[in-house]
């Protein structure tokens, strides 16, 4: 496309109309002509272009190779751009400008003063004395929205009243701020006007949520007033907290501060490394690489379901089994020969310790003499109680023990007759010196040798009724004698 043609023209001569026809018709665009203007442009209302800039619009300033639009614009930075209208806030007016070399600023009242800042969207006030500005001022960083401040080199705040100050970092949403270099806020907060409680303070760390704040480098905080302070934590949940190095805690209020620990569930607290806690209100513990099942109900009435370390398992409570309870090698299942299936199996291998060995054990530090010290209990249900005792077999202390004195012990047998839902009875002891005493009488099926002395207690009187074959002792003193019963007499033996 040619330029407006100067045929015709020449200095110290008439100029005509058909000349300056020529220029009118080239700018309403009657003939196609490019139009070169060499400097600056100023078109528009009170506006100012200075070295080679170019100013539009209504009272704007364009300087040095910038380009300025709007109303009340400024592009003072070399090679920038403003465009927009001012902001009219409590402490002043607020020009949308570009001072930074390269810069973009559009908007109303915004700022991009870092060299190849963008800022975009609206600067606000509190309606009383103090305005907030949308600024970039980091080199290359990007504001956008509603009062954003983009500080760090290369970072990008955006939504409404975001900051970021860390080189690379990035906040987002409400309130946030990304002060660490390449961390990473986004969410609400609503503490305070500006700088809200949402913070991603760590090297690298990501907040997000609500009023989430990572400490750590490279950690991970999300969800509602969870912190993450240990390096490549990760806290989420609700007012979770995770201290040590590379440690999670979710759910609510948990607290995870060993390394690599984990806690989850309500209340519960990890202090050992590599510890793992559920449930709720546990008793914390620093033992290594720890199970805990928390079953308290507050913070001041913790307890522990199950707490599990080294080579030992604590259960606190009942313990329900569907199937075999095997204690020992995991090859030992199933019925043994002429048996029936077990429920449970305690099995160990030893040339001298033999096998396997329950013991029940009173762990009481004062136990006095006939004190319990475990029974072995068989049971039944058939109506609606739990169910009903029918047989034990029960060990007591002969005497109180003490040190090096084990205070002895005795061994009970008891049935119940099961009439009229009576409890079990004693039926067999076995004193600590040996004695065998049984209150209901013996019963021998086939033949019995004694090695020793049988010693039978007399009777004053020969009783009636007695089984066919019965042997007794009546009698006192020198008239005592042994008796044998035929069925319907006894007979004196001598």
């Amino acid at each position: 496309m040619a330029t407006i043609s100067t045929s015709g023209i020449s200095a110290l001569q008439v100029i005509k109309s058909e000349h300056l026809l020529r220029i009118i018709n080239a700018l309403n665009g009657v003939v196609s002509n490019d139009i070169k203007i060499s400097g600056s442009l100023a078109n528009g209302d009170s506006n100012t272009a200075t070295n080679y800039s170019h100013a539009e619009g209504n009272l704007t300033l364009a300087v040095n190779n910038s380009h300025a639009e709007g109303s009340e614009t400024i592009a003072s930075g070399q090679y920038s751009h403003a465009e927009g209208y001012t902001f009219f806030g409590d402490s002043g007016d607020q020009f949308t400008q570009a001072t930074g070399i390269g810069a973009h600023a559009e908007g109303r009242g915004t700022w991009a003063k870092g060299d190849g800042s963008h800022a975009e969207g609206a600067s606000t006030g509190n309606g009383v004395d103090t305005d907030y500005i949308l600024t970039a001022s980091g080199s290359y960083s990007h504001a956008e929205g509603a009062s954003t401040l983009s500080l760090g080199v290369y970072s990008h705040a955006e939504g409404y009243f975001t900051t970021t100050i860390g080189i690379a970092s990035h906040a987002e949403g409400r309130q946030t701020t990304a002060s660490a270099d390449y961390s990473h806020a986004e969410g609400l907060s609503i503490t305070g006007i500006s700088g809200g409680s949402l913070r991603a303070l760590g090297y690298g760390s990501h907040a997000e949520g609500y009023n989430t704040i990572t400490y750590g480098t490279g950690s991970h905080a999300e969800g509602y007033f969870t912190i993450a302070s240990g390096s490549y934590s990760h806290a989420e949940g609700g007012l979770t907290h995770t201290k040590g190095f590379a440690s999670h805690a979710e759910g609510n209020s948990t607290s995870a501060s060993g390394d690599y620990s984990h806690a989850e569930g309500l209340g519960t607290v990890a202090l050992g490394t590599y510890q793992h806690v559920q449930g709720q209100f546990n008793i914390s513990s620093s033992d290594t690489s720890a199970f805990i099942h928390g079953n308290g109900t507050s913070t001041s009435n913790r307890s522990n379901l199950i707490f599990a370390s080294g080579s030992e398992v604590q259960v606190t409570g009942s313990l329900s089994v569907s199937g075999t309870l095997r204690v020992g090698p995991t090859t030992v299942l199933g019925a043994p020969t002429y048996g029936v299936t077990p429920q449970a199996i305690l099995a160990f291998s030893s040339s001298t310790a033999g096998g396997g060995t329950l013991d029940l054990r009173n762990t009481s530090t004062d136990i006095a003499a006939g004190e319990f010290l475990g029974t072995i209990q068989f049971s039944g249900k058939d109506d609606q109680s739990v169910a009903y005792s029918m047989v034990q077999i029960r060990a007591t202390a002969n005497y109180a023990p003490n040190a090096g004195d084990s205070g002895g012990g005795n061994l009970k047998f008891y049935t119940s007759p099961g009439i009229g839902g009576n409890p079990p009875y004693e039926r067999m002891a076995i004193s600590a010196s040996g004695l065998v005493n049984m209150t209901s009488g013996l019963v021998v099926t086939g033949s019995t040798t004694i090695n020793n002395i049988l010693t039978l207690v007399p009777t004053s009187s020969l009783p009636i009724g007695q089984p066919t074959g019965s042997f007794i002792v009546s009698g006192s003193g020198a008239n005592c004698k042994p008796y044998f019963y035929n069925g319907t007499t006894w007979t004196a033996l001598f």
